[in-house]
């Protein structure tokens, strides 16, 4: 047997001690340091008053993040002691704080409580905090909202001058991101020109933002060089470097615009390392997607599609944000260039679904400025019958002058005004129905299909992911169908749009009789419908599946224009073998649908345990 060496054996140990040791006080130092500094600032805190302590806060805001936050820690302590003004700015910090840790439906929930103060300027604060916060999660129509309160609130006298800034600048971003530069830039403008305005360091850096996004969507940015360094110096100077990204990516997509790829790229490339240190994803997103573009431009596909899947692992927190069309496009390239079809598919799909998302938020947009606009005018309505009810008491006054029967003119007077407000009453009833039957059917269009009254893809996964849900609970068997019509494409070139919706509809005619169970029916694309069957697995839905295949197969088509034949390719799921989840019964019945369609076409397969079954 042999023994242990004791002597080396302790001397490993006290290696081992030393070592730890070492380790202990290289992690303690950033540690202690951190105190330090915490205590520093508490220090020096520490003897403001609560006003002060406040006063500072606003000012210090995101150009010092550690300090703000040491700053509400301190107020949090004394937010009991409290006066309601007090309270008011104690709370918009605290939502402040929330908007800079993500939390924007909670900052949101916060600001609310501040609606109800006392303080004209406390209350505009909250209301344009909400404004802002609803934009940025893309809730146009809850933003458009609360921009009749703003613009009612911008009329009292007791409005201070940084509140009216603050207040057309959020208009102004509310504009940009609804694509209405032109009106954005007439509120910069207004407050840009206005002499009697004293605009501070951070107000300008903030309308500067707005102004370069102004004239970015009116494609007037590149001949203004000189404007958008004024701005970045502002932003620079005073700490506010998030905006000042911005400022830069703002640039050099417009030099990307006019096609000048080098001065992009080199704009981009300068500022990419101070942009990665920020812990801001959108902005990381924004340049790795702008240096993907730059590139691509440049012809040099590896180092797009380099940047291009650095901005794509930034997706998962903002799926829908538009920079993303330029990874995707490098990717699709990058694809074409090493001959995988597979990548070149993928890519172009994710485009494709992009693009549908956006378009989706571009009717909202829309929505919303209808909304806006009917308001608007529902304001000038009132300001009109406000004049006339004055120009009317006026003309009252002086037929009661020139008239000796008082009592006379007393009734006609009251008689006008009677009429004046029947009148008004009359056109608001009519104003309003008018509106209600606009609004809905712009929500029935974002919601069906026009030419089938199928429900869209969006609005079809949204409510068959719902009725799954209730499914799941109750163990109930649903399966998903997916149909696609194989020659649609050649009636739609031979024949055209109005032919090949009618054949389309002259197809999905035959579902009533046979899917009978159909829970839900969607257009998921130009050829391709959904199929949610309730109470049916899929032995059962492939059986109905091959009924209306052949039913189209003898359908006559003379109708439409002249015989020919029509078949269709059916790809089947249901939630036996794929769960209970959307997402994944979708992409089965996909790959079924595309089997069918690549080997066979006018056929049904189903899919069975990550194997594709045809009949």
């Amino acid at each position: 047997m042999i023994k242990p060496n004791c002597y080396l054996l302790k001397q490993f140990k006290a290696f081992s001690k030393y070592v730890c040791s070492v380790l202990t006080i290289l992690v303690l130092i950033p540690v202690f340091s951190h105190l330090s500094y915490a205590t520093e600032n508490l220090t020096a805190i520490g003897d403001l008053s609560t006003d002060e302590l406040i006063s500072k806060a606003i000012k210090v805001k995101s150009s010092d993040l550690e300090l703000n936050q040491t700053i509400i820690n301190a107020l949090k302590i004394r937010s009991y002691n409290m006066n309601w003004q007090q309270q008011d700015q104690y709370e918009y910090l605290i939502a402040y704080e929330q908007i800079l840790l993500g939390n924007y439906q909670q900052a949101i929930k916060l600001s609310r409580a501040n609606i109800n103060s006392r303080n004209i300027n406390f209350k505009l604060r909250a209301y344009n905090t909400i404004l802002f916060l609803n934009v940025l999660l893309g809730q146009y129509l809850d933003a458009a909202e609360n921009i009749k309160p703003v613009l009612a609130a911008l009329k009292s006298p007791q409005l201070d001058t940084e509140t009216f800034i603050n207040t057309y600048t959020t208009l102004a971003y509310f504009y940009n991101q609804l694509d209405e530069p032109q009106q954005a830039l007439e509120f910069v403008e207004h407050v840009v020109v206005s002499d009697d305005m004293h605009i501070s360091d951070r107000q300008q850096c903030f309308l500067g933002m707005q102004h370069i996004y102004a004239l970015q969507g009116l494609k007037k940015l590149q001949n203004n060089a000189s404007l958008i360094d004024q701005y970045y110096d502002v932003c620079h100077n005073i700490n506010e470097k998030l905006i000042a990204d911005q400022i830069v990516s703002a640039h050099a997509f417009a030099q990307l615009n006019n096609n000048l790829p080098d001065k992009a790229l080199k704009l981009l490339l300068g500022n990419y390392q101070h942009v990665l240190n920020q812990n801001y994803p959108q902005n990381h997103m924004r340049f790795n997607s702008y240096l993907a573009k730059a590139y691509l431009q440049l012809n040099n596909v590896s180092e797009a599609g380099e940047y291009a899947d650095k901005a794509l692992a930034l997706a998962s927190e903002h799926p829908y944000h538009p920079t993303l069309m330029f990874a995707y496009e490098a990717k699709y390239e990058l694809a074409k260039f090493n001959q995988d079809k597979q990548a070149e598919f993928s890519s172009l799909r994710s485009k494709i679904n992009l693009q549908h998302e956006l378009a989706l938020k571009s009717k909202e947009k829309s929505l919303a400025l209808n909304s806006l606009k009917y308001d608007l005018k529902e304001i000038e309505g009132e300001l009109l019958g406000y004049k006339t009810a004055i120009n009317n008491e006026l003309e009252q006054e002086q037929i009661k002058i020139g008239n000796n029967s008082v009592f006379a003119n007393f009734l006609i007077s009251n008689r006008l005004i009677q009429l004046v407000l029947f009148g008004s009453i009359i056109w608001l009833i009519r104003a309003n129905f008018i509106n209600w039957k606009i609004k809905q059917q712009i929500v029935a269009d974002l919601v069906f299909d026009k030419s089938t009254h199928c429900l869209h893809r969006h609005a079809f996964l949204q409510q068959a992911k719902q009725l799954l849900t209730q499914a799941k609970q109750d163990s109930q068997p649903y399966s998903l169908v997916i149909m696609n019509i194989d020659n649609l494409r050649e009636v739609n070139e031979i024949q055209g749009n109005d032919r090949s919706d009618r054949l389309i509809n002259l197809v999905l005619n035959l579902h009533n009789q046979i899917f009978t169970e159909a829970g839900l029916v969607g257009r998921l694309g130009g050829d391709e419908f959904g199929f949610l069957l309730k109470d049916c697995a899929m032995k059962r839905a492939i059986e109905l599946c091959e009924e209306y295949r052949l039913a189209i197969n003898f359908l006559d088509t003379k109708q439409i224009c002249y015989q020919f034949d029509v078949t269709a390719s059916f790809g089947v799921s249901d939630t036996h073998i794929s769960g209970y989840s959307m997402m994944k019964l979708l992409a089965n019945t996909e790959q079924a649908l595309k089997q069918a369609k690549d080997e066979f076409k006018n056929c049904t397969c189903g899919f069975e345990s990550d194997t594709v079954i045809a009949r």
